[in-house]
């Protein structure tokens, strides 16, 4: 059911609402009234009879509310205007009872996207805005992979300009699924170089743009060939580097036999070899290595450096491949020196929670909105926690464990989680083993918790809070103790990095099939390390930081997972035709599977730090993620 902000939502204590709520509520309560004339069959003054020849009686002075067109056919402009039926000729009976479900409860009962398709375009002719707006929001729910380009089609051929920006966002968000499809071949020149174009693409191996190209020419060759250097033009290859333009572009058969690609793959070749580097400002889209808007942005928060906690912060942009300090981006951030700490992002929000900063352990939980740069205090939890596990799962952060005192045995048993629309921190149960320098992430309605410090001796147990029946559980341990390690989830298993045992830093990494319970190994991080961070990017584990004996590092490396290289080989294999998705399967021919793979290093952070906390930064408009960090040199 799609409603009309009109009805308003129900606050959740009644007697909190204010002015506007009692406002909404009576609004609410006049659609009903209209809804139980309806109902009764009282009061009806015209009768409105579909092209199919199904009648429905109705009150002129609701149809008015509706839009333009029924407030021009009642108001006398019209020879039909007093006409006790009025006939719609281009409205079907399906349609036309939407209408009236509109008109009558502010709301439209849609089960397709053919029924959203057909109403919204006799609501877009009658001036129904608001209803049009409800039919719109519905197609927007479900766009996916196979049905954005027949949509954003659908929405230019009636002008609906907002839908069709909407089409062209999740088609640039979803590039490489949605080209798997036949709709997509299918489209214009001019459309594929509109994708290309859009410096929000979502691309995470440069040289797929080439292979898009690849895709779309190869559909009909003999026609499209010669348009391959104009595509050509709108694809980034001054960012491929000398080594892909020379192995893998330059010798593709399609740039061997068309002169003008060759030519331009060339050109570019040659400016790279030469300066090293392009001018982007003066340079041609397809020559700049300007790369393009991110889709996330990695934040890292605090530490402890040169042997004290730090407020410094700083921000990786993966499309530059390059860490900036985060005070050129939010200077407002971090207020206070903060180590042992949590953070978490959500909903344009960034939480910094617990910690210490040389002195004292805090229970605070503090948050900043990434777009403002503002700060706000938010209620504090019940237990002063460094070394905290945090989870975020279902809207609530999941605070475990942690140090809450001086002594060495103050390590905790106790959980709570954060409410942020409420602002209020809840008791949970206790879990089964104290511990701080635990490791705790989400899988799937399942809080795990792995490792950690007693206070006298380093843990392989792991344990999990399952929001459901809301108890502790344990799952078979580790193979080795780990304190101060990183836990992640990938791919719906539990992924436990480096930590300490006792005796030695650790590079060693274990995954936990959840579904299967049982324990693997996975390829071991190049750096051995503790008290680090990591998080999930791109659909790839990001490690950072930490203490490597006998001191901090500035060391970031990410997993490159041999099958997500097979996966992506796969689609290069697609896009050259040697495999093909027909239209009318949806499930895109990409297999999850783990776990073989190897680490690569990345840009190292630029301060050296440990006890540091991170997380990544998305669901914002990939435009202003760039902004905050493009030209910050």
């Amino acid at each position: 059911m799609w409603s009309s902000n009109a009805a308003g939502d129900a606050p959740l204590n009644p007697d909190d609402r204010g002015p506007k709520e009692d406002n909404v509520h009576a609004l609410q309560r006049t659609w009903n009234v209209f809804n139980d004339l309806k109902s009764k069959g009282l009061f009806f003054d015209v009768v409105l009879t579909s092209k199919d020849g199904v009648s429905y009686p109705a009150h002129r002075i609701i149809l008015c509310t509706c839009g333009e067109y029924f407030r021009s056919l009642f108001s006398g402009r019209w020879r039909s205007s007093n006409d006790s039926e009025i006939r719609m000729p281009s409205v079907t009976s399906g349609v036309l009872s939407h209408i009236l479900d509109f008109a009558y409860k502010r709301e439209v009962n849609l089960s397709s996207l053919d029924d959203a398709k057909e109403l919204l375009v006799v609501c877009d002719h009658l001036g129904m805005v608001e209803a049009a707006q409800l039919c719109k929001a519905y197609v927007i729910k479900h766009l996916d992979c196979y049905n954005c380009i027949g949509l954003w089609n659908f929405a230019r051929k009636y002008n609906c300009f907002s839908l069709a920006e909407s089409c062209v966002c999740y088609v640039t968000n979803n590039i490489i699924e949605v080209a798997l499809y036949k709709s997509f071949v299918e489209l214009s020149v001019d459309d594929v170089m509109t994708i290309l174009n859009d410096d929000s693409l979502n691309i995470r191996k440069e040289y797929f743009e080439f292979y898009l190209c690849v895709r779309w020419v190869r559909h009909k060759e003999h026609e499209r060939l010669e348009q391959l250097d104009n595509l050509l033009r709108c694809v980034r290859l001054g960012t491929m580097g000398v080594d892909c333009l020379e192995q893998r572009i330059l010798k593709h058969r399609y740039i061997i036999k068309h002169q003008p690609s060759r030519y331009l793959v060339e050109h570019v070749i040659d400016g790279l070899k030469r300066h090293n580097r392009i001018d982007d400002v003066q340079c041609p889209t397809y020559v700049t290595e300007q790369p393009r808007h991110p889709q996330s942005l990695i934040l890292v928060v605090g530490g402890w450096s040169n042997e004290s906690p730090t407020r410094s912060s700083e921000v990786y942009q993966p499309k530059m491949k390059r860490w900036i300090p985060a005070s050129r981006c939010f200077p407002n951030l971090l207020r206070k020196p903060r180590a042992y700490h949590a953070v978490v992002y959500m909903d344009g929000w960034v939480y910094v929670i617990g910690g210490f900063d040389g002195e004292t352990t805090f229970n605070s939980c503090e948050r900043f909105n990434v777009v403002s740069g503002g700060w706000e205090e938010r209620c504090g939890m019940k237990h002063r926690r460094c070394y905290v596990g945090v989870a975020m799962l279902g809207g609530e952060i999941y605070a475990v464990g942690g140090k809450g005192g001086e002594q060495e045995g103050d390590r905790l048993k106790s959980a709570e989680k954060y409410h942020p629309v409420l602002n209020v921190w809840i008791q949970l149960p206790d879990m089964l083993e104290r511990r701080s320098d635990a490791g705790a992430c989400s899988v799937g309605r399942l809080v795990f918790v792995a490792g950690g410090f007693t206070g006298f001796q380093c843990v392989s147990s792991v344990e999990y809070f399952d929001t459901v029946s809301h108890q502790w559980s344990r799952v078979p341990p580790m193979q080795v103790p780990r304190s101060g390690l990183s836990a992640v989830a990938y791919k719906g298993s539990l992924v436990v990095l480096g930590g300490f045992d006792g005796r030695d830093r650790l590079s060693s990494v274990e995954v936990y099939d959840v579904i299967n319970s049982r324990w693997g190994v996975m390829t071991s991080m190049m750096t051995k390390r503790s008290n680090f961070c990591g998080c999930i990017m791109d659909g790839s584990i990001v490690v950072m930081g930490g203490f490597n004996s006998p001191s901090t590092c500035d060391v970031v490396e990410y997993f490159d997972d041999a099958d997500d290289v097979g996966r992506n080989e796969g689609v290069t294999r697609l896009l050259d035709g040697v495999g093909h998705v027909s239209d009318g399967k949806r499930e895109s021919p990409l297999k999850e599977k783990t776990h073989m793979g190897e680490w690569r290093h990345l840009a190292p952070m630029t301060v050296s730090r440990s006890a540091l906390s991170c997380c990544v930064i998305n669901e914002l408009s990939p435009s202003f993620l760039f902004s905050i960090t493009a030209n910050k040199q």
